[in-house]
């Protein structure tokens, strides 16, 4: 087992060992920082494709993707593009199974970007050659990331089902920053599905996801009281889920793209209590959001404004759960 130095831009000039154990080792160093900083996630990516430079093309194209991946997380989504299409032609033909952890990685982007029928057929794909050339973890990813393109697309229950796939390829012990990942996405998957019977298993995935996290996992246990708080809403206990929201958004530190979806949250739970001035101004900050986001689908945007100009109106044509449900769904993990 390769130990590595706390700082990764150290790792190259102060191991001695097969370049391929620290590869293994930085993804697995950048998986864990992942959860809770996405910059320091996207640090590690960036010396693994300095050491995958050493190895071969196979092994840069992984890496060019998880680097890709990981700037996903921080919001830059135009370089992550740019990035995975660079892997895609670096790959070729050569490894089925790695082409199909960087479609599955692509289809995360396309789905964030809200170009579901890209994201699909990527994730389709992924499916279809991690069941065919990979191994059961690498068909568990794929299978999580069909779950995600699934959700955004609005078939809630059929996410549901995928995700539930998914764990049962994932070893808690060996990988438990991915089984932390599809347990938060399965009870944000439930959650949307609105069947009350259902509610149950959602507080048994989210205390399955916080088993899974390190104890100091500030930010990834937030994502779980984001969900929680989407469920007392679902519950009609209002006040409570604008109150764990609400704290929510005044302590945010992530990404852009995922303050404007609490944001959009909010809004929606303002307008159940109801609150429309609130509701505005929630939808207000979240449209700037995404307006400054490169790469979003305009459709998606357009879509808030246009919510945003029908609450302005009082006209009551425009119901936030009714759009919400188009353009944005409850936070999944990455």
């Amino acid at each position: 087992m390769v130990n590595l130095p706390d700082d990764p831009r150290s790792v190259l000039g102060s191991l001695e060992c097969p370049a391929d154990d620290i590869l293994e080792a930085i993804i697995e160093r950048a998986e864990s920082a992942r959860l809770d900083d996405p910059g320091l996630a996207l640090v590690w990516a960036d010396t693994g494709v300095q050491v995958a430079q050493r190895i071969s093309d196979v092994r840069l194209a992984r890496m060019l993707a998880y680097q890709a991946f990981s700037m996903v997380g921080v919001g830059r989504l135009g370089e992550a593009e740019r990035g995975f299409l660079q892997a895609i032609q670096l790959l070729d033909d050569h490894s089925p199974a790695d082409l199909a952890d960087v479609l599955r990685m692509f289809a995360r982007l396309r789905a964030v970007q809200k170009r579901l029928d890209s994201a699909f057929m990527l994730a389709k794909k992924a499916v279809e050659l991690s069941q065919e050339h990979g191994s059961e973890y690498q068909r568990g990813q794929a299978l999580a990331t069909m779950g995600t393109v699934r959700y955004a697309q609005g078939e809630y229950d059929k996410a549901t089902e995928e995700f539930s796939l998914s764990l049962r390829c994932l070893n808690f012990e060996i990988s438990p920053t991915a089984f932390y990942v599809v347990c938060n996405n399965l009870a944000a998957a439930t959650v949307k599905a609105r069947d009350p019977r259902r509610f149950g298993g959602v507080f048994a995935a989210l205390e399955k996801a916080r088993k899974a996290l390190p104890p100091h996992s500030t930010a990834a246990r937030a994502n779980l009281k984001w969900i929680e708080g989407l469920l007392y809403l679902r519950l009609g206990n209002n006040n409570r889920a604008v109150s764990i929201l609400s704290r929510l958004v005044r302590r945010f530190k992530g990404p852009e793209q995922e303050l404007a979806m609490l944001l959009i949250d909010l809004a929606k739970a303002y307008y159940e209590l109801p609150h429309l001035d609130k509701t505005c101004a929630a939808l207000e900050r979240a449209l700037e959001l995404y307006r400054s986001i490169e790469g979003v689908n305009p459709n998606f945007v357009a879509s808030i404004a246009e919510c945003l100009d029908g609450l302005r109106e009082r006209t009551g044509e425009y119901d936030p759960w009714d759009v919400r449900d188009v353009v944005a769904g409850e936070q999944l993990a990455a």
